[in-house]
């Protein structure tokens, strides 16, 4: 549950900072466009292209995407780093001998 805790805490501390970022991207290619259009160096139709937009914020969108897988895989090793680590239920007694076996095995059939 503890690893859940952490999981909620980083995407709740990841996910404002990145659309805030994507926000920003998104509002700087507008304004440096608008800037653009205004100079007479740019259409206002390339200038508000979705292409500049995408790219812009496709390293914040792939940041989010990957966010919530990283949090599985790491709920994932922790769990299994536990079962690894668990103690076994059935364990050998104090006073027991090892044993050679020997011998061949056929199956008949």
């Amino acid at each position: 549950m503890q690893i859940q805790r952490r999981n909620e805490i980083f995407w709740a501390t990841l996910y404002p900072f990145v659309t805030i970022l994507m926000t920003a991207g998104t509002y700087f290619v507008m304004y440096f466009g608008g800037v653009h259009v205004l100079d007479g160096t740019m259409t206002p139709a390339s200038s508000s292209s979705s292409g500049l937009r995408r790219d812009a914020v496709r390293p914040a969108r792939v940041c989010i995407a990957a966010a919530p897988d990283a949090g599985v895989a790491g709920q994932f090793l922790e769990r299994l780093y536990d079962i690894l680590d668990e103690e076994p239920d059935i364990r050998d007694q104090p006073d027991s001998e090892e044993h050679e076996i020997g011998g061949d095995v056929e199956f008949e059939g």
